[in-house]
């Protein structure tokens, strides 16, 4: 039981992971008409921000696992993550969307070493090689199938679109 806990732990940290940042993007033509004014680019940044922040945090959250407990660092970047997923929905203008995104992407530039880094923990040989692959196969499922439903959200309306992320509880 313990072995299925553990697999399905690490599975469910893989699926988080290429949602990061393309979950919403069927939600832009939304976003720009709640914001008419924007500038495009602005809006594209809706996108490409958390890339950009996960990137440094990606090599902190290393630096952190070395100094605490991976299982710590998860849950902090779990949190971050979760806020700054579902908390685009909030947002009020540009700006504050934009740092929410930011705050979304440090919080899966903290989950998104530690899915593979724990595969390398808990497994060996074959059975590591095996859980890489599940692990890729997973997240690629995941985002095929929260990008439509994002889409399907997004369709209702734009801030119902950042629900996705709520998957992170």
């Amino acid at each position: 039981m313990k072995k299925f806990l553990v697999r399905a732990s690490i599975l469910s940290i893989s699926l988080l992971t290429v949602m990061a940042s393309a979950a919403i993007s069927p939600a832009l033509g939304k976003i720009k008409q709640a914001f008419p004014d924007v500038d495009p680019t602005m809006i594209k940044l809706v996108l490409t921000l958390p890339s950009l922040l996960i990137i440094p945090f990606s090599l902190l959250a290393g630096w952190m696992a070395a100094r605490m407990k991976k299982k710590n660092v998860l849950l902090i970047g779990l949190v971050i993550y979760l806020i700054g997923g579902i908390g685009g929905a909030f947002a009020r203008s540009i700006v504050e969307l934009l740092v929410i995104r930011g705050i979304f992407g440090i919080g899966a530039g903290l989950i998104i070493p530690l899915s593979t880094s724990l595969i390398a923990d808990f497994y060996e040989g074959p059975e590591r090689t095996k859980m890489m692959g599940l692990s890729g196969s997973v997240s690629h499922l995941g985002g095929v199938i929260f990008l439509l439903v994002s889409g399907w959200l997004a369709a209702i309306g734009w801030r119902y679109a950042f629900g996705v992320y709520s998957l992170a509880l």
